[in-house]
């Protein structure tokens, strides 16, 4: 009769860990996505979340997402190959590997995203999407250069990761009480400071800290008069489109999530026949 083996296994061995983040095949190739991040704010309302959206129709912020390529294609036409885009508040890429995709070969674009979590997904998508026109920082950008804590959440939990705002308001509902006593300090920076010979195209999404992105970036806007487009449902349309006009913005598009500030000069009445046909909208659905 053979031997029986025996052997003790440790109790941590045994325990069970659920899985947050997940590889999933999407529109826009395999992606690193959070499982937990949806939130319904209201009982009667439907859920939202970037892993929620990415989940439920394989895309994210489709039509918000085809309009950027197209504003990207005019810069190509009109300023040669070399375009420059840069994502401020990209979560897990979602916008950033498409558009990356989309420039290949004639131009590149930075992602800005403080939260180290979605960071680490985002740099993963980027490998997975092999964007070698893509550049990942882990930082926050606001009015000037030095520093801010990012508040902590339990990314194993259900929230909308990126509706996180960095300064507490008590106003903020993401899914989950952020713990702003236990946070990560992470560097911040001003976009003029990173002198950059071009820009064509601006995405701010910043929870509510649009304005100081503006105004840390007002040297950069003036000399190089990118496309912006800003998120504007939290901190209101009327104050980002007077802050857009003071930096020489003459058309203001409010496309209801976002505005779309163009730069004088070219005839956007020609140059964007079908966009302007374009509703952005959002998609909702329940599980």
């Amino acid at each position: 009769m053979p031997d029986r083996l025996s052997f003790a296994v440790p109790d941590t061995e045994l325990e069970y860990h659920p899985i947050s983040f997940v590889l999933v095949s999407t529109g826009c190739g395999s992606m690193i996505i959070n499982r937990h991040d949806h939130h319904r704010e209201h009982e009667d309302g439907g859920q939202f979340g970037v892993g929620y959206e990415l989940l439920e129709t394989g895309r994210f912020c489709t039509m918000e997402t085809e309009l950027y390529k197209r504003i990207l294609n005019i810069a190509r036409r009109t300023r040669g190959d070399g375009v420059v885009a840069m994502d401020v508040g990209a979560n897990i890429g979602a916008i950033t590997v498409p558009l990356a995709r989309h420039m290949r070969g004639w131009g590149q674009i930075m992602a800005f995203e403080p939260q180290r979590r979605l960071f680490y997904a985002l740099a993963g998508n980027i490998a997975l999407g092999n964007s070698f026109n893509a550049d990942a920082f882990n930082v926050a950008v606001g009015a000037r250069a030095g520093s801010i804590n990012v508040p902590g959440l339990d990314y194993e939990r259900a929230a909308s990761y990126g509706s996180l705002e960095l300064i507490e308001d008590g106003q903020a509902d993401v899914g989950q009480k952020p713990d702003y006593e236990h946070s990560i300090s992470v560097d911040t920076i001003a976009l003029s400071d990173l002198r950059c010979p071009r820009l064509d195209f601006l995405k701010i999404d910043v929870e509510k800290m649009e304005l100081e992105v503006l105004e840390g970036a007002a040297t950069l806007i003036r000399t190089q008069e990118p496309v912006i487009a800003i998120e504007n449902w939290k901190v209101g349309v009327r104050p980002v489109d007077v802050a857009l006009r003071e930096l020489g913005y003459g058309q203001v598009l409010d496309m209801g999530a976002i505005v779309v500030a163009l730069p004088d000069g070219l005839n956007w009445e020609r140059e964007l026949p079908v966009e302007r046909m374009i509703a952005i909208e959002y998609i909702r659905r329940e599980l």
